[in-house]
């Protein structure tokens, strides 16, 4: 079969109009998408930052987070002056006592009032177009690093930390900052996943190591948290015996009280339906994870008595916690699902989750034998929970129950509904009860105009009736009137007959007498 030369030039105009349609929409595809935000750069290295009562002031902007500038008096101020207009600062605070105010020519904006160590400032939203503006301190301030963005979209990095919850369906009780990604490893990132609100609180702040704090921070973000922590006021230090930690403290000015006191106030500010915390034997020992774990046994009768600790029942109410789990607990065991693939986290598991959170947030832990212990080696890299022969955060043990025993499903909330799913439930409850009662309105106001209708018939009726007895009386009166008219008449007519036969009777007694009387005379003669 032959093609011709038309054949041929139409099928080469095909090909090019196919090409350029292909260009078109490859170009297309590469334009920004309508109401698509270019990315914020990072301005950092070329602003200018000045000021008063901070000590070494480049240091906020060098790039080294574990050297910074504090202000250890009122009135501390930074004056921040950029090439170009500021979008946004992240500011990342080793300590921050007091609110501070963000000012540019006539307008401010006051920052800080929930004291997180890691905050954004999104200057275009707030003040508007500026290339400088100032930051005044009213209390004390450490920062480790600020850095200056442009106008554009916030880059994921930057952390916004919504509150504190104060209706927490999983709180995770933490001793240090890395335990919740090595021996809690995974229940973070399991359930944020499956969208409960999952709340963490650390019993040390790491006073002693700003650096720990942050590490915090990107820890909990990375792994899917996003309210921010209660982080404790106490010493970190390493104790194996439970005891010695406890007089530790004490020679520290930290009672027994003040520890419990803390997780008490935790507990009931953020309102758990599931309280997770440490091995009692502190996993490997430590003294710090046996006291915590006992403090948490300790204060399962304590949380609802308003007796107990009464300021912080006042301040924020009493509560029972619904269940208790204890990392590797002997007693009422379950084995948590960590190494399922999870969708949420682009197809890792919640164990992995945990596993990049510590290997790329905790980097002042990586000393430890614990990171070869999560990590393994180039050799015999760990990828799975099951992996862990030793301490696997997998494994828990039901301490206390307030709605039964598991039966098995291996999740800390079996036999329980999360806050929301409360709440859904009340709502469909409260809608299913509206609905029924506007049903039955709608019954009895359908029965009530059938009644009214039946009776408005019967008064008719009644009224018919009654119209009918009255006719009848009245009739009866009539016949009864002309009844004694009757009678009346017959009376009359009866005593005019008698009158009439009397004189009858008369006059033919009269006519007889007459007559005999003729008769007698006729006789004489």
């Amino acid at each position: 079969m032959s093609i011709t030369r038309f054949e041929v030039k139409k099928a080469g105009v095909s090909l090019a109009f196919a090409g350029i349609l292909a260009v078109l929409i490859l170009f297309f595809a590469l334009l920004p998408t309508h109401g698509e935000e270019e990315q914020a750069r990072d301005l950092t290295s070329s602003v200018k930052i000045s000021g008063l009562n901070f000590s070494q002031k480049e240091r906020l902007t060098d790039g080294k987070a574990e050297r910074g500038s504090s202000c250890t008096e009122e009135g501390g101020k930074l004056n921040i002056t950029a090439s170009e207009e500021i979008g946004g600062l992240y500011i990342r605070f080793n300590e921050l006592s007091d609110d501070y105010t963000a000012k540019i020519a006539g307008k401010s904006v006051t920052c800080g009032k929930e004291r997180f160590l890691h905050e954004w400032i999104d200057v275009k939203k707030l003040l508007g177009d500026t290339k400088a503006l100032s930051l005044c301190f009213h209390g004390r301030a450490d920062i480790a690093e600020i850095t200056v963005f442009s106008k554009g979209a916030r880059p994921d990095r930057v952390q916004i930390w919504k509150p504190t919850l104060n209706k927490a369906d999983l709180l995770l009780f933490s001793a240090h900052s890395d335990d919740d990604q090595l021996f809690f490893a995974g229940v973070i990132p399991k359930y944020c996943a499956a969208g409960y609100d999952v709340q963490v609180a650390f019993l040390t702040m790491h006073p002693e190591n700003p650096c720990r704090r942050h590490e915090l921070l990107d820890g909990l973000w990375a792994a899917g948290c996003k309210n921010y922590p209660v982080m404790g006021e106490f010493a970190d230090f390493r104790i194996d015996d439970l005891q010695d930690t406890l007089t530790e403290y004490e020679a520290r000015g930290v009672s027994l009280e003040a520890l419990q006191g803390f997780i008490v106030e935790t507990t009931r500010k953020t309102r758990p339906l599931v309280v997770v915390s440490h091995d009692p034997e502190g996993e490997y020992g430590h003294g710090m994870h046996r006291l915590l774990s006992k403090l948490i046994r300790e204060q399962i009768p304590l949380t609802g008595d308003p007796e107990s600790f009464p300021q912080s029942a006042h301040d924020h109410g009493t509560w029972q916690v619904q269940k208790t789990y204890l990392h590797l607990y002997g007693k009422n065991k379950i084995v948590l699902d960590i190494d399922t693939p999870l969708p949420y986290f682009g197809g890792k598991t919640a164990f992995q989750v945990s596993q990049q959170s510590f290997l790329n947030c905790h980097h002042s832990q990586h000393g430890g034998w614990y990171f070869t212990w999560q990590q393994g080696t180039a050799q015999k890299p760990v990828t799975s929970s099951k992996q862990l022969k030793d301490y696997n955060p997998a494994h828990y043990g039901l301490y206390d129950s307030a709605v039964g025993a598991d039966k098995g499903q291996n999740d800390f909330f079996e036999n329980l509904l999360s806050h929301r799913q409360q709440e859904e439930k009340l709502k469909m409850d409260e809608a299913a009860i509206l609905k029924e009662k506007e049903a039955l309105a709608q019954k009895t106001a359908e029965e009530l105009k059938k009644t009214k209708s039946e009776l408005a018939l019967k008064t008719e009726e009644a009224e018919e009736l009654e119209a009918r007895l009255a006719f009848q009386k009245k009739e009866q009166q009539r016949l009864e009137e002309e009844r004694q008219a009757l009678s009346d008449l017959a009376e009359e007519q009866r005593r005019r007959g008698a009158v009439g036969t009397g004189l009858a009777l008369i006059f033919a007694s009269l006519a007889t007498l007459f007559g005999g009387i003729l008769l007698f005379k006729r006789g004489k003669k």
